[in-house]
């Protein structure tokens, strides 16, 4: 598994796919901290709502780096197969904490904050890009390491999912009452945003349906992943 691992974050990082990804959200970064005294809480949650489809990009990059006979061979030296799914799972997240690493640091170092930085908000940031971070891995994942969406499909069905997530709240508004729970469907990434700017114990079943969706779509990405290399 460790090795796996190691294999995998290779291949990853010397494919050079991370590159525009990675350089749009960083340069993301610098147009949102071109401007001095920004408040922190507002900044924290733009870079992590621009974090959101970062990942989700990122994500389907490293479940694609292998295909055809190469899978199979890496998927033959699993002890068991869901080992290989853990494996890029944990590369992805990496990826995410890098970029979360830089996003904290950056307006330190530029001096952008109208005011010092608390622990209540630092901890409200790491809650933040983390859930969002696996928000989008999850989307990724579930478009390009199962059998959603296909080949054909998985780029223009991700977009989709992120662009609804993101409009959720207006779309909840426009559909009638009983269809609303259609939104409840979607990542919630509105409701980890008011968590980083209000706090999480300000919004308790934002901050509590959040961490049951992050569970459940492990557990979903795990049993789909295995029905589509036929393990039982």
């Amino acid at each position: 598994m460790k090795s796996f691992i190691v294999y995998q974050a290779g291949s990853f990082f010397y494919s050079l796919k991370w590159m525009p990804p990675v350089i749009l959200y960083i340069t993301w970064l610098f147009s949102q901290y071109y401007y001095q005294h920004l408040p922190v809480a507002d900044s924290h949650a733009i870079s992590a709502f621009a974090l959101f489809p970062v990942m989700v990009w990122i994500a389907m990059i490293v479940c694609s780096l292998e295909r055809g006979s190469e899978k199979l061979i890496l998927l033959s030296y699993m002890r068991r197969r869901e080992h290989f799914l853990y494996g890029k799972l944990l590369v992805i997240f990496l990826a995410g904490l890098a970029l979360s690493a830089v996003s904290f640091t950056l307006p330190l170092l530029l001096g952008i904050f109208s005011e010092p930085l608390s622990i209540g908000q630092a901890a409200r940031f790491l809650y933040g890009h983390t859930a969002l971070s696996l928000l989008g891995l999850f989307i990724g994942v579930l478009f390009s390491a199962t059998s959603l969406g296909g080949k054909k499909y998985s780029w223009s069905g991700s977009a989709f999912v992120v662009c609804a997530a993101v409009a959720a709240p207006r779309i909840a508004e426009a559909l009638p009452a009983a269809l609303q729970w259609i939104v409840l469907t979607l990542p919630p990434v509105a409701a980890v945003t008011d968590a980083i700017k209000e706090g999480i114990f300000a919004h308790p079943a934002g901050s509590t349906w959040t961490v049951i969706y992050i569970t459940a779509s492990f557990l979903i990405l795990r049993y789909l992943f295995l029905k589509r290399e036929k393990i039982n």
